[in-house]
């Protein structure tokens, strides 16, 4: 049944009040529109909530870092999926699809919101398949991760006039190619002549561009950011993975998942792992 964005809010939380297992999967989920949907439901629910952070989102105010909080206060658990895309909100057996994230415009809160689709699943959908993919896939952000984050929330105010719409390069499939993380910081600070090779030279300048990095950060600053975005990374994330695995897995298990040949994983894996190493994402 396909159904406007305004209706199948209004109905569905009328009727799912006394649900008592809630999942919300969004990219953007705004800390007020969050709240609208929880007043609206029994406050001993189980809860799960599953969103998508990137520096980009965060210091533009697409999403709220606050979402997590407020799901945490009411004992539920909050996520991140560094590849997520899909809407999906259940409650209980009742499951809406479509491109509606949790904002006032998703929603269609305040009015005059976003043209969206959300529809009741298919029969065909399998939502118990997608949602243990999408919870097995998911992880929690640790207390530290979460200073990171607010960090980048305070420095950049003034990228609060980005809309969630802008066009943002995506920091989920993002693979590292520039061998040695503080060349990029040289390309950032205007001393890209200071880098050793040509070809080096290039993929740092190319990945200040592709990192979307704010103009005017300091050293710190831009560490945070690079930070975050090896965080936001699915293939980062892989790699740190796989590199408990003896290097010939490490190298297959790569390949095949990334649809690259061997001997591009072999390398992207190394300047990953230099990546991860130099930023700590070990501990």
């Amino acid at each position: 049944m396909l159904e406007s964005s305004a209706t199948p809010w209004i109905t569905m939380l009328n009727s799912c009040c006394d649900a008592k297992e809630v999942v919300i999967a969004a990219p953007y989920i705004k800390v007020s529109s969050l709240a609208y949907v929880l007043d609206c439901i029994a406050p001993s629910a189980n809860l799960t909530c599953v969103s998508r952070w990137t520096p980009q989102d965060i210091a533009s105010g697409a999403t709220d870092l606050e979402c997590c909080i407020l799901t945490r206060n009411r004992n539920g658990k909050f996520l991140l999926h560094n590849r997520l895309h899909a809407k999906y909100y259940r409650f209980d057996n009742r499951v809406l699809l479509g491109s509606a994230n949790l904002t006032a415009s998703g929603m269609n809160q305040f009015g005059n919101g976003n043209l969206e689709i959300l529809c009741s699943a298919p029969t065909q959908f399998d939502a118990e398949q997608f949602e243990a993919r999408l919870l097995n896939e998911s992880f929690p952000v640790t207390d530290d991760e979460f200073a990171l984050w607010n960090q980048i929330k305070l420095t950049h105010p003034q990228l609060n006039r980005i809309t969630e719409t802008s066009n943002q390069n995506d920091v989920g499939t993002w693979i590292p190619t520039t061998r040695r993380p503080e060349y990029v910081w040289m390309a950032y600070d205007l001393r890209s002549e200071e880098i050793p090779s040509e070809e080096q030279r290039r993929l740092a300048e190319e990945e200040t561009i592709l990192l979307g990095i704010p103009p005017d950060l300091n050293e710190s600053e831009f560490h945070n950011w690079l930070t975050l975005n090896l965080l936001s990374s699915q293939f980062v994330k892989d790699v740190v993975e796989e590199l408990k695995q003896p290097p010939e897995v490490a190298w297959n298990t790569i390949s095949k998942r990334w649809d690259i040949s061997k001997q591009d994983a072999v390398q992207a894996i190394a300047t990953t792992e230099f990546w991860a190493t130099y930023y700590n994402l070990y501990s």
